[in-house]
């Protein structure tokens, strides 16, 4: 606010959308604009700074709102890479030669990891319970921002479980936690 002469108590979305079109990085003594990602970061950042002034009744109004100033897509110059499949088959394979528990559950793991497209954290909180043998194997599992959702095991995940579970220690989850207790 001060390069541009603004008061930061009095600022607008224009002089919002100003400031997020002039962040830059400097790079090899040359500047270049800021990916979205750290845009979308800095931005979310002031809106809730002006959130608690407003709410202070500091300010009169919050220029940073995503309603008012566009922001970066969060995928946007972060393409999601994917592992090859050779690379996979390898790493799984290798896992599944393992004929230790923690190679059993290493296999599990990756099998659920790529079979399913499941995320680490949803893995990590399934519990015995929530595997179902009906006519097909499914796990109940939560999702990203606590909602639930069973998916369908294709035969080599439930090929992959049934052998982990055959050397796991008990305990209420698939994949015991070190801090587990029971």
């Amino acid at each position: 606010c001060s390069t541009n002469d603004v008061d930061p108590l009095e600022a607008k979305q224009g002089h919002a959308a100003r400031f997020k079109n002039s962040l830059k990085v400097k790079k090899k003594d040359k500047e270049i604009p800021m990916k979205g990602l750290s845009v979308r970061r800095i931005m979310a950042s002031l809106s809730s700074m002006y959130a608690h002034a407003l709410f202070e009744e500091v300010v009169r109004r919050n220029p940073f709102h995503p309603d008012g100033v566009d922001r970066p897509s969060p995928n946007s110059g972060r393409p999601t890479k994917a592992v090859p499949t050779e690379d996979a088959t390898i790493v799984i394979t290798t896992a599944e030669a393992d004929q230790t528990s923690k190679g059993l559950r290493d296999a599990a793991v990756l099998r659920l990891l790529y079979d399913t497209g499941l995320r680490r954290s949803s893995i990590a909180a399934i519990a015995r319970e929530d595997i179902e043998r009906l006519e097909a194997t499914t796990i109940r599992t939560i999702m990203k921002g606590g909602s639930y959702h069973t998916v369908v095991l294709p035969s080599s995940a439930v090929t992959a479980v049934d052998r982990w579970l055959s050397v796991a220690p008990q305990s209420e989850w698939l994949f015991p936690h070190h801090l587990d207790s029971t």
